[in-house]
């Protein structure tokens, strides 16, 4: 008569535990998402080079995000960063992309011979720098087209803030 007793104390000692344990994490997970800011772009820079990169379909998307969380005046100065520099940032990367890739595939075709390895990684260190000169050209037209705001927003680490 004791032993059901015992054994039914000891499985509403366990549920009890396992509802605490499962409303914990329920508040744990209500608390967290309550306190992220899904409106905002983690890294404004980021963001910023994604804007410049963006192809047509994409424009009105993702890339549209960053837009709103600059000022107003640098909007179209931005849209015209992009329609300057995007097209060009995107072939760069897109390449830079395709070289390592290349790279790593002789590599994983056991290739050894010198002059091929020689040839794979100078195409890649070429597409990185067209790369990196695209980037400079960009950041260099934005110093002269921002205003001091929106350009202080873009080298922020945190959230830029509410406009």
């Amino acid at each position: 008569m004791n032993a059901p007793a015992v054994t039914t104390r000891r499985w509403l000692l366990i549920g009890s535990l396992a509802l605490n344990l499962f409303l914990i994490g329920f508040l744990a997970i209500g608390f967290f998402r309550h306190h992220e800011d899904h409106d905002r772009p983690p890294r404004p820079f980021s963001e910023m080079m994604r804007f410049m990169q963006a192809d047509d379909h994409d424009k009105k998307g993702r890339s549209e995000h960053f837009l709103k969380h600059m000022p107003d005046q640098d909007h179209d100065a931005l849209i015209a960063l992009r329609e300057k520099h995007g097209p060009a940032l995107a072939r760069a990367k897109a390449e830079t992309s395709a070289t390592r890739t290349q790279l790593r595939d002789l590599m994983q075709r056991g290739v050894r011979d010198p002059q091929q390895l020689s040839e794979a990684l100078r195409q890649a260190r070429d597409a990185q720098t067209r790369y990196f000169n695209e980037t400079n050209a960009l950041l260099l037209d934005i110093a002269g087209s921002l205003s001091d705001e929106g350009y202080r927003m873009l080298s922020e680490k945190k959230h830029p803030g509410p406009k």
